[in-house]
């Protein structure tokens, strides 16, 4: 197990963190679960509840659904910052595919800490809607491209 400070400097890599001061960092720390996955097991299944956002600090993940896969996140990366502000069934299955660690921050902790630092909401609205944009600029070049063939 890591200390505080070495914690700290993890998430300051996390690019939702990046911005952060480091004393609401240690406060995020300090609000985390820190749990593991080993290669092959299930985080997150799809259509159950989901109000937990986590951030990957060493390993790889696959998130699928019916076997497609859409998506795989790494260290530093983070997911599950939509369920953890609005909790709702999972859509997908997230599943390590090599041994992971991890934070686990609950939708009540993120809040919390939303509510007292303001730099944290901005970082999350701006990442929240960084996401959004891309995924119209996907679904209007899909459209773009079905309308040329």
């Amino acid at each position: 197990m890591q200390l505080t400070l070495e914690k700290v400097l993890v998430l300051k890599k996390v690019p939702l963190f990046s911005g952060i001061p480091e004393t609401v960092l240690s406060e995020i720390v300090a609000a985390c679960e820190e749990t593991a996955a080993l290669m092959g097991s299930d985080i997150v299944r799809e259509g159950e509840m989901w109000s937990d956002m986590y951030i990957i600090l060493h390993g790889q993940v696959r998130l699928h659904k019916q076997g497609k896969t859409f998506g795989e996140r790494a260290s530093f990366d983070e997911f599950g910052e939509l369920s953890a502000l609005d909790p709702a069934p999972a859509e997908v299955t997230v599943t390590a595919l090599e041994d992971t660690t991890m934070f686990k921050l609950s939708g009540t902790a993120l809040y919390a800490l939303m509510n007292e630092h303001k730099s944290l909401e901005r970082s999350i609205v701006s990442s929240l809607s960084r996401r959004i944009r891309e995924m119209r600029a996907a679904q209007f070049a899909a459209l773009l491209k079905k309308e040329e063939d």
